[in-house]
């Protein structure tokens, strides 16, 4: 056990001393005063790092909070008992040494939150992409926080106090749908084709339908669940654009349907999506679609389908799996 602390302690050290001399050569931080963390805990691969005070335990909570996986959720509901376990150990740095910021935390991007100053650190290549990507949203009008700040490697934008949807259910319907409304705005300003399943993998299309099925292909967001969506004063806000890519019209809400499965273990929309026979909730997550492109349940049942064959064949995640086993009747 000491190892392991003692090597995620150091993969932790060399992170903060690479993204430190990033940040370290702009000059944002010159004249500004930021927020200096004082202790730092190990979990591992998305590590975070609190204060001392409650306030940095609360924006961890809020952090796992979106993973989506229950072990992380349920550690977000008790963010003391994590902060005080001995099997957790804390790392003190000195200020002089810190990354700017209360919280900070990675993943597949390195993240600090300035609590005091309202703003977020982010340090990741590639953020070129995510810039052009949020743009792109908010002319569709899409709600996302704004960017403050922008170089190649680093950028700072504004923290928003925000209120997390935790699951798909009655109360927060009005909220998603609102999101994949937006979602299809954003879709349809950009360029759109229909595409044949067979081309795209022509494996896959062979168990789902005889026919050559067509679909429509968009610049889909690419990471969209539940924690990437926020409420903020009563509107819907999507954050997370580092993943906008092409695909399959409907990949984002089934994405989104399908992390809320692994979840909270609710059926309902899987059920709905595979009997084409909609709930009052699933009809207005489907609206927006058929509105603007004049899709069918057909549409989105062949896709959900092929959507979770080709990610059982490409991702290491068991989520697909269980979808294949709980559901086998329909595949």
């Amino acid at each position: 056990m000491v190892l392991r602390f003692l090597q995620r302690r150091g993969l932790v050290v060399k992170k903060i001393d690479e993204k430190t001399a990033i940040v370290s050569e702009s000059g944002y931080f010159r004249n500004k005063t930021v927020s200096k963390s004082r202790y730092h805990m190990v979990l591992g691969r998305n590590s975070a790092f609190l204060l001392k005070d409650g306030r940095g335990l609360e924006v961890f909570s809020k952090c796992l909070g979106t993973e989506q996986t229950l072990k992380k959720r349920i550690l977000s509901q008790n963010p003391y008992l994590a902060y005080f376990s001995p099997l957790k150990p804390k790392i003190k740095f000195l200020d002089q040494e810190n990354f700017p910021g209360d919280v900070i935390r990675f993943g597949k991007s390195f993240k600090s939150f300035d609590l005091d100053n309202k703003r977020v650190f982010t340090v990741q290549e590639g953020l070129e992409s995510n810039k052009e990507s949020r743009q792109k949203a908010r002319d569709a009008g899409v709600n996302v926080p704004k960017i403050m700040h922008f170089e190649e490697d680093f950028m700072v934008e504004e923290l928003l106090e925000i209120k997390q949807i935790g699951y798909l259910n009655d109360s927060s319907i009005k909220y998603v749908s609102q999101a994949i409304k937006d979602l299809v705005n954003f879709y349809s300003d950009q360029d759109i084709e229909k595409v044949s399943l067979k081309q795209k993998d022509g494996n896959i299309s062979q168990n789902i339908d005889r026919n050559d099925y067509k679909l429509l292909q968009v610049l889909k967001h690419g990471d969209f669940h539940l924690g990437n969506l926020g409420i903020v004063k009563g509107e819907t806000y999507i954050f997370d654009w580092n993943d906008v890519e092409k695909g399959l019209v409907f990949d984002d809400l089934i994405r989104l349907i399908i992390n809320d499965y692994n979840i909270s273990g609710n059926t309902k929309y899987i059920l709905n999506i595979l009997e084409e026979d909609y709930s009052p909730e699933m009809r207005k997550l489907f609206a927006p679609y058929e509105q603007k492109f004049g899709t069918v349940r057909r549409d989105l049942r062949i896709n959900f389908i092929f959507y979770v064959y080709l990610k059982r064949r490409s991702s290491s995640s068991k989520k697909y799996d269980k979808v294949l086993s709980e559901f086998s009747d329909y595949f």
